[in-house]
């Protein structure tokens, strides 16, 4: 069976955009699945990468890049995000032929899939990760756009019991959840943990994200148990205003950046420390 991955973000070597999808393409590549993943990056100049199309390899997945600088502009990104799609997967179905099932991540990147049915006759899954759509912060006009996109689709799944909930309490569409999975190596007992009580968080510093939250936390935290440490891993345009605020808390010998690590190294890290800060 060949699937084609579709997702706004997926891992480089500077990057840990996507990093739950990568892992759960390196599940179905272990079971025998022949997996190809189309990443269609539409952030703006800002985020320094290598622009265009091209073929890239990541950790033994093949993966397809189409970077192209737009930034926030949802009515340009929706409408470039479908032409790219477009030339892509022509050029991915010319290469290696058609898949028999397309599996987008996230609702915007299932929109650019939907109009190429009709040419392809693909099968098209979408799993929803979306926090805006787990917290219900969404707007009704998009609301709409989302349930006449997902009846456009053959399954939903959802990563969590509250986004189910979510999803059909917003869009009316049912789903089915499959939660995000973690490759063996994190199942690891802790080694040489910190004798501080220790605290790991990580993903992309960016505003949705709340890094500031988890900062101003761990400073109430640490004024009833001061021999504690925060780290943080990731990188991202927030990661200035989070040091400002850490100095502002005056705790900056207690929380540590370290920037993006490899996430091969990432299961050791984690070991180190005691809980896992979502």
């Amino acid at each position: 069976m060949k699937v084609l991955i579709v997702a706004g973000g997926y891992p480089s070597q500077n990057s840990i955009s996507g990093i739950f999808i990568h892992q759960q393409a390196l599940a179905l590549k272990k079971a025998g699945i022949d997996i190809v993943v189309l990443e269609i990056d539409l952030r703006s100049f800002r985020r320094l990468r290598k622009l265009g199309f091209y073929k890239d390899c990541f950790e033994g997945v093949s993966v397809y890049r189409f970077a192209i600088p737009i930034g926030p502009f949802p009515r340009l990104t929706r409408r470039i995000g479908r032409m790219a799609a477009a030339y892509a997967i022509k050029k991915i179905v010319l290469e290696l032929g058609e898949p028999d099932i397309v599996h987008a991540h996230f609702w915007n990147a299932a929109e650019w899939l939907v109009e190429l049915r009709n040419k392809y006759r693909t099968p098209i899954i979408v799993t929803e990760h979306s926090s805006s759509i787990a917290g219900g912060n969404i707007e009704q006009k998009t609301a709409t756009l989302i349930s006449e996109l997902y009846k456009k689709c053959d399954a939903i799944i959802a990563v969590s019991s509250i986004l189910k909930t979510q999803i059909l309490k917003i869009t009316g569409a049912e789903s089915e959840t499959i939660p995000n999975i973690l490759n063996n190596s994190f199942m690891i007992n802790r080694i040489n943990k910190n004798k501080e009580f220790s605290f790991i968080s990580i993903g992309n510093l960016i505003e949705r994200k709340r890094f500031d939250l988890t900062i101003s936390a761990f400073a109430k935290f640490l004024l009833k148990y001061p021999n504690s440490r925060l780290t943080i891993i990731g990188s991202g345009i927030e990661q200035c205003n989070l040091q400002k605020l850490v100095n502002e808390h005056h705790i900056e010998a207690k929380v540590d950046f370290l920037g993006t690590i490899p996430n091969c190294k990432l299961p050791s890290v984690y070991a180190r420390h005691h809980v896992f800060v979502l």
